[in-house]
C-alpha cells in the first residue's frame, strides 16, 4: 500500500474528499462516489464505449439511408433512419461528452438503471421531526 491520500469523488456533484463513505456526503446517492482514479477509469470506459456504438448507429444509418436513395424502391420508413439517427447522435454525444468530464450519459445511466436510494441524508437539508 502507498501511503499517499486518496481523494474520492462524486459523478453527480462533483464533491471532493478525502474521506472514504458509502454514498457521497454532498448529495447523498450511493452510486456514482469513489476513488477518483476509479471514476476517471470508468468515466474514459463509458467514453470509448458509447462513442463507438452511436459513431456505429450513425454510420449503420448513412450506409441505409446511401442504399435507399439508390434504389427506386422503399427500404425502410422514415421513422427507422430517425431513430437510428437519433439513437446515434444521443450515444454519440453523451460519450464524446464525457471524454471532456461531463458524463450527462453516465450520470442518466446511473439514475435509470441503479437503485437510487439516498445513501444518507443530504449536507443542507433541514432535518424533518
Amino acid at each position: 500500500m502507498t501511503d499517499e491520500l486518496k481523494t474520492f469523488i462524486c459523478v453527480f456533484c462533483h464533491y471532493r474528499s478525502q474521506k472514504k463513505n458509502f454514498g457521497c456526503p454532498h448529495c447523498g446517492r450511493p452510486f456514482g462516489y469513489g476513488e477518483e482514479r476509479t471514476m476517471k477509469a470508468i468515466q474514459l470506459a463509458h467514453a470509448a464505449v458509447f462513442t463507438l456504438i452511436g459513431g456505429m448507429l450513425i454510420l449503420l444509418g448513412v450506409k441505409i439511408l446511401i442504399n435507399e436513395l439508390r434504389l427506386p424502391y422503399e427500404i425502410a420508413p422514415w421513422w427507422v433512419f430517425a431513430v437510428i439517427f437519433g439513437f446515434g447522435g444521443l450515444l454519440a454525444m453523451g460519450g464524446l461528452s464525457s471524454f471532456f468530464g461531463n458524463s450527462w450519459l453516465l450520470r442518466l445511466l446511473f439514475l435509470l438503471f441503479a437503485r437510487n436510494n439516498l445513501a444518507e441524508k443530504p449536507k443542507g437539508k433541514p432535518e424533518e421531526n
